[in-house]
């Protein structure tokens, strides 16, 4: 087993891994060669008193980095109370304060319906 074979020697509490974590523990070992080496680092620094303690390290070390969140891009406004924003996939956002209106919203969709 993987986990075995990189971690057997610096895993204090292997026993204690659940099912759950041993298997993100073993998907992030095969799509990281340096992680055994850095997590081997990271336990001999952190020298965890308890089992709990060496599995908040392993979370830590195979947490996946996350990347900055794009930031949003501006609404653009139709008319008054009534805005747009595209999303990814083709989607559309309308929002505003305009289709609080049954009767607008109404007229919207039957538009939108008429359109070829």
């Amino acid at each position: 087993m993987r986990i075995v074979r990189d971690l057997d020697a610096i895993l204090l509490y292997p026993a204690t891994l659940s099912e759950r974590a041993g298997l993100a523990l073993v998907k992030a070992l095969e799509a990281d060669d340096t992680l055994a080496a850095r997590l081997t680092d990271d336990l001999a620094k952190a020298a965890p008193a308890d089992a709990s303690s060496e599995q908040s390290a392993i979370a830590v070390a195979i947490k996946p980095a996350t990347s900055p969140k794009p930031p949003a891009k501006p609404a653009t406004p139709l008319r008054s109370g009534l805005e747009y924003r595209d999303q990814s996939g083709g989607a559309i956002l309308l929002q505003g304060a305009a289709l609080r209106d049954p009767s607008f919203r109404a007229r919207l969709i039957e538009a939108l319906r008429r359109l070829d």
